[in-house]
């Protein structure tokens, strides 16, 4: 028997994306009160290192593509051998089946994060949604809009539903080395530099922010930074070589040293259509960095006015256009609001009070 409380959180894999890089920031900053486990209910991925080396072992349980039923029994052999008292599950695959495994096999206490507002989802998928929050503890939502969205879209009900804010490794974030951008990416210094750091997915918005980027060229001297990767990425090599901007726009690929990339950038862009609490604005914003996002999701609870940031409309491009020349030719603006932003971060939005907020609904939950 475990001495201390089992928690396991289940996710369908690890990529370097949001939700994933979330749940590695609270376990670094976990108590002692508890045992951990993860469980990917699909496949690995690139952060299953980063939490084994916080000494954290990662299952896999390489789920079939689509409604897998054979998940269930594994996943009662799975949850019976460890015996957990909390299940907490993050993104939909594991929201569904771990959720329901978890209810069958009789776990003390299940919790879920709802990421983001998922606008995504047909009315199948919110009514299951519904259906595993009544066998819930809580479902925890990211923000007060996506507990606004959890209450009056989906339907559930309020006193099933807690709000706990990302956060993130503040240490992680602390002033590091900077990345050369001229010797690494031939980005010149006198260049403002402006990045997406994100999965290529439509969602993000590059091909919109691509064709904004080559109206701002035509009056500012500027590099575009994009990190990460994903299925967009042959449109958008496409796209910029439409616009003639390979001259003005880097693929830097998933990239481990995010933090030293940060240090260097002047601008981080978020033209995303849909969000939760993105880890990139708190990530840019902890290191200082002038950020420029839609206002979707949490965003705006967080960028709170135009000291912290700026928040535009989705997909007006002549608002974004307008906000990026401001930004791109007053260095002065940016440091000002990269200062106001670093001290926001730091005293709300960190990851060792997600963590510690985590344990305490475990910890009512399970007595």
């Amino acid at each position: 028997m475990n001495v201390r409380p089992l928690v396991i959180h289940m996710i369908d894999e690890l990529p370097p994306n949001g939700a994933e890089r979330l749940i590695v920031d609270v376990l670094a900053r976990r108590s002692d009160q508890f045992d951990y486990r993860v469980l990917c209910l699909v496949r690995g991925g690139e952060l299953q290192k980063d939490i084994e080396a916080l000494g954290i072992p990662v299952d896999i349980m390489d789920k079939r593509l689509g409604f897998d039923w054979r998940l269930i029994p594994r996943l009662l052999r799975y949850l019976k051998r460890h015996d957990p008292a909390v299940v907490h599950t993050h993104l939909f695959t594991a929201d569904f089946w771990g959720r329901l495994a978890a209810w069958l096999a009789g776990v003390p206490a299940i919790f879920s994060t709802s990421h983001s507002e998922n606008n995504w989802k047909s009315a199948l998928h919110r009514l299951l949604d519904r259906w595993m929050a009544a066998v819930s503890t809580r479902v925890i939502a990211c923000t007060d809009r996506v507990e606004t969205v959890l209450i009056e879209r989906d339907r559930i009900p309020a006193k099933r539903i807690s709000v706990i804010a990302n956060g993130i490794d503040l240490e992680r974030f602390a002033p590091a080395n900077r990345c050369n951008l001229e010797a690494e990416f031939g980005i010149s210094p006198a260049s403002c530099t402006l990045a997406i750091i994100g999965r290529f997915h439509p969602v993000k918005g590059h091909l919109y922010f691509l064709g904004v980027f080559a109206e701002l060229l035509k009056q500012v001297d500027a590099h575009l930074l994009l990190v990460g990767d994903g299925e967009l990425r042959p449109a958008i090599e496409q796209k910029i070589t439409e616009l003639r901007l390979d001259d003005a726009v880097t693929l830097a690929g998933f990239r481990r040293d995010v933090p030293a990339i940060l240090n260097s950038l002047d601008i981080v862009a978020l033209p995303s259509e849909l969000e939760g609490l993105p880890m990139v604005v708190l990530e840019a914003m902890a290191r200082g960095k002038s950020v420029v996002a839609h206002d979707v999701g949490g965003i705006a609870d967080v960028i709170s006015d135009q000291t912290l940031g700026r928040v535009v409309e989705p997909n007006n491009a002549a608002q974004m256009l307008a906000t990026l020349i401001e930004l791109c030719s007053s260095s002065e603006t940016r440091r000002s609001i990269g200062a106001n932003a670093e001290r926001l971060i730091r005293g709300k939005f960190n990851a060792a009070s997600t963590s510690a907020a985590y344990e305490a609904l475990y910890k009512d939950a399970i007595g």
